[in-house]
């Protein structure tokens, strides 16, 4: 008996059901159709949550001629019609990134409202890693909520690793928790509610697990010790999967940690990079090179400090890697 079943669902309104979803539906003209959720995604098939309780069915008609971020994905609201997916309803929102070797899009997870994204107080906290992810999240307009998780580790470091996090993320909340004490936990609950759904992402070892143990208040999820030499972790989820929260505080998304994350557009950059982009409209000239061109305020505010080289290099870094991406890479 999975959680799902354990957290007893009366209406699809815990699940994120609203009126659009409905319309959605109905504009399909196919009487008989059920609404449901998938919670989880094999090669072949989806685990699906509805009213009538949770179930296997299978893809589409022709799902493998469909390129992969037009098929189901964990999130997803599917009309089912017997035990095949009939049809995908629109999605609101999509965390993507580039798949593994550059192979299309893949949909990370559908239908996120925020997204927790953890990383640790420890030497695998990395300010550039950060940045990547939020401009992700953003582009998949999702509102991210930054959690630096164990506390615990560093007690007299909180204020170092909070001026981190503002240095890149001033416009975007921060939580402070420690899994293992309790901490942060009614301040992360504050971000959930009745219909919600809320993503977690971050990469391996940062505690994510320990976090959704304490939100779902039973251990669902294993959790493994991160490595002693380099305080990283090991992969301890291994698939996507969508949870029902108890006391009607929505839903919420595990993922496997990502070491790699390729970004699939530049949509987020100007909610990630405000700073930078608002440097840029100030420049003398409107084609300007930000190198030695006369009156770049870029290069001033490198000058004075008021822009640090490190968030410039990432910038341009992520600027090239997403031009780079061809037709040829999305297909």
């Amino acid at each position: 008996m999975g959680f799902l079943e354990v957290v007893h669902l009366q209406t699809l309104e815990q699940l994120g059901w609203n009126s659009l979803l409905q319309d959605a539906v109905d504009a399909l003209g196919v009487p008989g159709l059920v609404p449901a959720r998938v919670t989880i995604e094999y090669k072949d098939r989806y685990r699906v949550r509805s009213t009538t309780g949770s179930q296997m069915v299978w893809p589409q008609q022709g799902h493998l001629e469909q390129l992969p971020e037009e098929r189901a994905h964990v999130g997803d609201w599917v009309a089912l019609s017997d035990d095949r997916v009939h049809a995908i309803l629109p999605r609101k929102t999509s965390l993507r990134r580039i798949a593994a070797g550059g192979r299309g899009i893949q949909v990370v997870a559908a239908n996120l409202d925020r997204v927790f994204l953890v990383t640790s107080m420890n030497r695998d906290f990395n300010v550039r890693r950060l940045e990547r992810y939020l401009v992700a999240i953003c582009a998949g307009g999702i509102a991210p909520v930054v959690v630096l998780n164990k506390s615990d580790l560093q007690p007299r470091k909180h204020k170092r690793y909070l001026q981190k996090v503002r240095s890149i993320a001033e416009d975007f909340p921060v939580v402070i928790t420690s899994a293992s004490l309790g901490d942060g936990l009614a301040e992360l609950s504050d971000y959930l509610g009745a219909g919600q759904t809320v993503g977690f992402v971050g990469s391996s070892g940062v505690g994510k697990s320990s976090l959704i143990n304490c939100l779902l208040k039973e251990d669902v999820q294993d959790v493994r010790p991160i490595r002693a030499h380099d305080e990283r972790g090991l992969h301890t989820t291994t698939h996507r999967e969508l949870f029902l929260l108890p006391d009607n505080q929505g839903v919420l998304v595990d993922t496997p940690g990502m070491r790699e994350l390729r970004l699939s557009d530049s949509a987020g950059l100007a909610m990630v990079f405000g700073d930078i982009e608002d440097l840029a409209e100030k420049c003398r000239w409107r084609d300007c090179r930000h190198g030695s061109d006369e009156g770049c305020a870029i290069q001033a505010a490198l000058a004075d400090g008021t822009l640090s080289q490190a968030r410039w290099w990432s910038y341009q870094k992520l600027i090239a890697e997403i031009e780079e991406m061809t037709p040829k890479h999305l297909r």
